[in-house]
């Protein structure tokens, strides 16, 4: 395992720890101080996501890496390839401009995930799907990697095998909390699980160079998001909301789902999505490969 696999691990475990410690003694001191049940604000929040993107994204365009390709490449890509190369302007413009699209990719993901998890078991569950569509096409990756054998596009990724086994040790850690976070749920992942899924789903997405595709991939998450945003943006312009309750998941359930129908249907609608995205994948690779009408 690299430098890079390394790192990712240990990034996601700190997200994991501070969030984790930060939160139950910033808790216990409210506690004990204020009387207040009190966890990290929303600004000490915003300020970890920020320092722990920033030396994700400085680490993933410097560290050394045994395949010879870059952790990450600086650029905006659908699948492989940038469409926007952030190096037009230098090297140094390009590092920073960077740093600033993983900082919103970080930022976006993990508070997307963090949004999913309203019910028992919907962000375990539909994460446990995200990741094992990662798993594939890391693995496929790693299959057609450049400078292998095998024919067809290859694919100018650092060590996709080791990230397959990132995307795998994470669906199947999803699937074994599941079955305590399944409804009634014992155990809860809260921020500390939330916030590390949605940072580890954003690096899966820089590390394999599908940093567009993930929008297809995570599309549960962009529809909380979007229902979320959807239903601030009506009420300030026109003091009327457009759902029940936001995000999404609680509108159905005051319509009278019952909370499991809620969450395995949504599940059904994110493995639509893996399916999808997997289907785009492959087929980008089939026309890359000049193989579309062979």
């Amino acid at each position: 395992m690299n430098y890079f696999i390394q790192f990712l691990i240990v990034f996601d475990l700190i997200c994991f720890g501070v969030y984790f410690g930060g939160d139950i003694v910033c808790t216990a001191l409210a506690k004990v101080r204020k009387k207040q049940n009190l966890g990290l604000s929303v600004h000490a929040k915003f300020i970890g996501q920020f320092i722990f993107a920033t030396i994700y994204a400085v680490l993933a365009l410097i560290i050394p890496t045994k395949s010879g390709f870059p952790s990450a490449q600086a650029g905006m890509s659908f699948i492989e390839k940038p469409f926007f190369d952030f190096r037009f302007a230098g090297g140094v413009v390009a590092a920073i401009i960077f740093v600033i699209w993983v900082n919103f990719l970080m930022t976006a993901w993990t508070n997307a995930v963090n949004l999913t998890d309203g019910l028992d078991g919907l962000a375990s569950g539909s994460s446990m799907i995200a990741f094992a569509g990662y798993a594939i096409i890391a693995f496929w990756e790693s299959y057609h990697i450049k400078g292998g054998t095998h024919e067809g596009f290859s694919y100018a990724v650092s060590d996709p095998l080791d990230l397959t086994i990132i995307a795998c040790c994470a669906a199947v850690a999803c699937f074994g909390f599941l079955w305590y976070n399944s409804n009634p749920a014992t155990i809860f992942m809260g921020d500390t699980g939330s916030l590390a899924l949605g940072g580890l789903f954003a690096a899966l997405s820089i590390a394999t160079h599908t940093e567009f595709l993930a929008i297809i991939i995570g599309g549960l998450y962009v529809i909380e998001v979007m229902s979320d945003i959807i239903q601030v943006t009506s009420f300030k312009l026109t003091h009327k909301r457009v759902f029940k309750m936001a995000p999404i998941h609680h509108h159905f359930e005051l319509l009278g789902w019952s909370e499991s129908k809620v969450v395995v249907r949504f599940w059904m609608i994110e493995f639509l999505f893996m399916i999808v995205g997997l289907m785009m994948f492959y087929v980008d690779w089939v026309s890359r490969s000049g193989l579309l009408f062979v």
